[in-house]
C-alpha cells in the first residue's frame, strides 16, 4: 500500500514540476534571451517483489534548457559580422557624398578652376577675367580645406564611437565573470542547483558583445573563458582585462585601443581588434578614411605647386616674374611619444609627381646618419640604413628641424595628409603671369606684350598632363579614381551588409526556432501536465481509498 502511495505522490510531483516549467515558459515568452525550459524524468528503481519487480514511480532528475552551443555560435558570428559591415556602410555614405555631389564636389571646383583658365587665355590682360581666376582659385582651395575638414570630424565621430564600444565591451566583460562567480556559488553552495537563469542571462550578454567585436568563448568548468579580436584575452573565469582608450602613438588626433595582460605592460591591440562595430571603425579607418584624406591632400598639393612653378616661369602685368598664387601647409612629421631623442624632422615636398597617397615611417636605425623609410600602405622599405640626405626618391626631401634624433626614434610623415587642411590663395588679379618670361629679364622692365598668353596656356597643359602618381594620371584621373574607389566601395558595402543582416536575422530565428517558446506547444504541454496531475491524484485518491477500507477491516 505504501508503494501505490509513494508512486502517486512521485508522479504528482512531477505533474507539478511540468506545470511550474511551463508555466516559467509562458510567463518568459518576451523576456530576450531566454531558452524554453523542459522537465527531465526518469522512472525510480523498481523493488523485487518475487520473480518480478514493481516500478517505484517517477524522479525528476533535473530541469533542462533548451541550448544549443553551435547555432549560438552561427548566431554570434552573423551578428558580429553585419555590425561591422554596417559601421562600415554607414560611415562611408557622407564620404561618398561629398566626392560625388555635382554643385558642390572637388571635380566641379577643380573643372571651373581650368574653365577660367581656360577663359583668361583669350583675355588675358582683360581685368574682370583676372579676378574670375583669383575667385576660381579660392573657391577650389576652399573646397578642397572644407572636404579635409569634413574627413576630419568623421575622425572626430569616431573616436567618439571608439569610447562608445570599449565602454560596452568592458561593462559586458564585468557582466560575465560576475555570472561566471554566480553560477559557480550557486552550484557549489545548493549541490548543483538550476542555474538556467543565469546562463541564458550569461549568453545574452556575449550576444550583445558579438555586435561590438568578434569574440571566442571557451567553456572550462562552467566558467566562460572569452577572447576577443585576435586571441586578446577579455574575461578568465572570474577576472577581467579591460580594453582602454589611448591617444595613436603615431598621431594624437586618433584614439586606439589598449590592453593590458595580467601582470604585464600596455600594449596597442588596434591592430587585432577584427569583426563587430569597433572592428568596423578601425578597417574603415585604415582602408577608406585614410587614403581618402591622403588622396584629397596629394591632389590639391599637385594642383598648386604645379600652377605656382608656372606663374613663376612667367611675367606679369607689370614685367615683374611671377610668384606664388597659393599658400601650402607645412606636411606633417609627427615624432612617436616613445622617442627618447628630442627631434624633429621636416618635409620638403620636391616632387609632386612622385607622390602617393600613402603615409610613411622613418626610423632612425644606428648610430650617425642612418635610417630607414617604410611606406605604410603596403609595408615597403624604400629605404634602409641610408644617410637622411638621400630620401629623396619619394617626391619629398627630409631633414632635421631642431634638437637630437635617437636611435630607434621613430616618425610619422604624412607629406599630402595635411594638404587641403590650410590652404588659401595670397595672390590678386595683378600676381597672375601670363605671359612667358624667357630666359632673362629686359632691363628696365617691359611689361608684356598685349594679347601674350603663353604661360596661361602652360597652366592649362597641366590639366591634361600626366603629373600625377610617377606620370600615370591626371589630377581629374586621380580624382574620379578616388571617386569611383569610394563609390564601388560604398555600393558593396551596402549589399555585403544587407546580406550579412539577412544572415544575421536568419541565423537568430534558427536560435528562436530551437530555443525560443511556442505558445501552441506551451498550452498542450500545461493541458498534458493538468492530466497527469489529475490521474496521479486520482491514483492517491484511490490508494487512501484502499488504505481505508483496510483500516476498517482490521478495526
Amino acid at each position: 500500500m505504501a508503494d501505490i502511495l509513494s508512486i502517486a505522490q512521485s508522479g504528482l510531483h512531477a505533474a507539478q514540476a511540468g506545470i511550474n516549467t511551463t508555466g516559467q515558459n509562458i510567463a518568459n515568452v518576451s523576456t530576450p534571451g531566454y531558452s524554453r525550459q523542459v522537465v527531465e524524468q526518469q522512472p525510480s528503481p523498481s523493488v523485487q517483489y518475487g520473480l518480478t519487480s514493481v516500478g517505484q514511480g517517477t524522479n525528476v532528475t533535473g530541469i533542462n534548457r533548451i541550448y544549443s552551443e553551435f547555432l549560438a555560435l552561427q548566431a554570434n558570428t552573423a551578428r558580429t559580422t553585419s555590425s561591422n559591415l554596417a559601421t562600415q556602410s554607414a560611415e562611408m555614405q557622407p564620404i561618398n557624398n561629398l566626392l560625388t555631389d555635382s554643385s558642390s564636389g572637388l571635380s566641379t571646383a577643380v573643372l571651373s578652376f581650368f574653365n577660367k583658365l581656360q577663359d583668361l587665355s583669350s583675355k588675358p590682360s582683360d581685368t574682370s577675367t583676372r579676378q574670375t581666376v583669383i575667385s576660381a582659385s579660392q573657391n577650389l582651395v576652399a573646397r578642397f580645406n572644407d572636404a579635409q575638414k569634413q574627413l576630419t570630424n568623421v575622425n572626430g565621430g569616431l573616436n567618439l564611437q571608439i569610447k562608445d564600444s570599449v565602454t560596452k565591451i568592458n561593462e559586458a566583460a564585468s557582466q560575465i565573470a560576475s555570472l561566471n562567480q554566480q553560477i559557480a556559488v550557486s552550484q557549489t553552495n545548493r549541490g548543483g542547483s538550476n542555474v538556467n537563469g543565469l546562463l541564458d542571462q550569461r549568453d545574452q550578454v556575449v550576444a550583445n558583445l558579438s555586435k561590438q567585436i568578434k569574440l571566442t568563448v571557451n567553456e572550462q568548468d562552467g566558467n566562460y573563458n572569452v577572447m576577443i579580436g585576435n586571441g586578446v584575452p577579455l574575461v578568465l573565469a572570474f577576472n577581467t582585462y579591460k580594453l582602454e582608450t589611448v591617444a595613436s602613438k603615431i598621431d594624437p588626433t586618433r584614439l586606439n585601443v589598449s590592453h593590458t595582460p595580467n601582470g604585464g605592460t600596455q600594449v596597442d591591440v588596434s591592430d587585432v581588434l577584427l569583426g563587430g562595430s569597433l572592428g568596423g571603425i578601425f578597417d574603415f579607418r585604415k582602408n577608406i578614411l585614410n587614403p581618402t584624406q591622403n588622396t584629397i591632400g596629394q591632389i590639391i598639393l599637385s594642383i598648386t605647386s604645379d600652377i605656382n612653378t608656372v606663374n613663376k616661369n612667367g611675367l606679369k602685368p607689370n614685367g615683374q616674374q611671377g610668384t606664388n598664387i597659393f599658400t601650402q601647409p607645412a606636411s606633417l612629421a609627427t615624432p612617436y611619444k616613445t622617442n627618447t631623442g628630442s627631434g624633429g624632422i621636416s618635409i620638403a615636398i620636391t616632387n609632386t609627381n612622385l607622390l602617393t597617397n600613402s603615409d610613411y615611417i622613418l626610423e632612425k636605425t644606428g648610430a650617425g646618419d642612418s635610417y630607414r623609410l617604410t611606406r605604410v600602405s603596403d609595408g615597403v622599405d624604400l629605404h634602409t640604413n641610408s644617410a637622411l640626405a638621400t630620401i629623396t626618391n619619394a617626391g619629398f626631401s627630409l631633414s632635421i628641424s631642431s634638437g637630437t634624433v635617437s636611435t630607434g626614434d621613430q616618425f610619422l610623415l604624412r607629406p599630402t595628409y595635411s594638404g587641403a587642411s590650410s590652404y588659401s590663395v595670397t595672390a590678386t588679379i595683378n600676381d597672375l603671369a601670363t605671359a612667358a618670361a624667357g630666359a632673362t629679364q629686359a632691363s628696365p622692365v617691359v611689361p608684356p606684350a598685349p594679347g601674350d598668353n603663353t604661360n596661361v596656356l602652360a597652366m592649362l597643359a597641366k590639366q591634361t598632363s600626366l603629373v600625377m602618381n610617377g606620370g600615370l594620371s591626371t589630377y581629374q584621373d586621380t580624382l574620379g579614381g578616388l571617386i569611383s574607389t569610394v563609390g564601388n566601395k560604398s555600393a558593396e558595402l551596402k549589399a555585403t551588409s544587407a546580406y550579412a543582416d539577412q544572415w544575421q536575422q536568419s541565423s537568430s530565428i534558427a536560435m528562436e526556432n530551437y530555443s525560443g517558446i511556442n505558445l501552441e506547444e506551451e498550452a498542450a504541454n500545461l493541458l498534458r501536465y493538468q492530466q497527469a496531475y489529475q490521474a496521479s491524484g486520482t491514483v492517491l485518491q484511490m490508494a487512501r481509498q484502499m488504505f481505508d477500507s483496510i483500516l476498517g477491516i482490521m478495526r
